[in-house]
């Protein structure tokens, strides 16, 4: 039953990002064990589809890098295929990587956030799940609110 499950997220994530965009761009196999690290050099790719909407955006009065203000935009994620990472990789892949994210992310706006808000995590947030209940065939919804970390961060933007 490909495409039964439906997720969706909450990000915060550096810069002002479209209103609305898909981002349709393969990602690598990344191998989980260490045993698996020595086929690396196959280099397969698989499809992965993220929707993505703009739902706020803020500009912050602290001076990043170049910039004299930094700039964030808060952004529901519909992930349309499920490889590992991917709505990390993907928002790094189009210059917008999610707060908190120590491997994909900016380290600057990580400091920031730690320093600023006391925020020692990754800002990304799994809100909702549907599915269809294989004995039952029900179609189940199930929604998680934010935790207190993040519904702090979430009050900085203009909704």
């Amino acid at each position: 039953m490909a495409g039964n499950v439906q997720k969706e997220y909450l990000a915060i994530v550096r810069g002002y990002t479209k209103d609305i965009d898909t981002i349709n761009y393969p990602l690598k196999v990344l191998l989980d064990k260490k045993s698996d690290r020595d086929r690396r050099n196959i280099q397969e790719t698989q499809e992965a589809i993220t929707i993505y909407e703009r739902l706020a955006t803020v500009e912050l009065p602290y001076p990043i890098s170049k910039y004299p203000a930094a700039r964030y935009s808060l952004v529901k994620l519909l992930p349309k295929t499920g490889r590992k990472h991917q709505l990390r990789r993907h928002l790094k892949h189009i210059f917008h990587p999610i707060v908190g994210d120590t491997k994909y992310g900016r380290g600057e706006h990580n400091k920031l956030f730690r320093e600023k808000f006391n925020s020692h995590r990754l800002l990304l947030h799994a809100s909702k799940i549907e599915f269809t209940h294989p004995i039952t065939k029900q179609r189940l919804s199930i929604e998680a609110e934010l935790d207190d970390s993040f519904t702090k961060i979430v009050k900085l933007f203009t909704l």
